[in-house]
């Protein structure tokens, strides 16, 4: 489902649409870009774009058309919102919980061997004397 009004996916349409170019509307960093790449010839769109058009549709629209509601959303949502980029970002940056979880594990199994290896030194150390 597209949203038709053109206030809602106007701003995220490029200032200058190249009529040579494909005409698929691309993210551009949440801002809305044209594909760079030449149109198939005797077609709108580039071959990678015309092959997603004919299947799932096109993920971003027509450069000079509606952007699908959900891909619209995640515009918007990026236009208003530096905290959800921000967020986003940290997330893919972090760990994997499982990862967290073993790295936890190990350094808590080393730190115990550690302890119980502390106490036969001791004892060494005191027979020593």
């Amino acid at each position: 489902m597209t949203s038709g009004s053109d206030w809602e996916w106007k701003p995220f349409t490029p200032k200058e649409i190249d009529d040579t170019r494909c005409q698929a509307r691309t993210w551009n960093k949440g801002q809305g870009g044209q594909c760079h790449k030449l149109m198939v010839k005797g077609r709108t769109l580039c071959a990678n774009h015309a092959q997603q058009h004919q299947g799932k549709g096109l993920a971003h629209g027509f450069v000079r058309g509606p952007i699908p509601e959900p891909k619209l959303l995640e515009f918007q949502v990026h236009a208003v919102s530096p905290f959800f980029r921000t967020a986003k970002r940290r997330r893919v940056a972090a760990k994997p919980p499982a990862q967290n979880e073993a790295e936890e594990e190990s350094s808590s199994s080393s730190s115990s061997s550690s302890s119980e290896e502390q106490p036969a030194d001791e004892e060494s150390s005191v027979l020593a004397v």
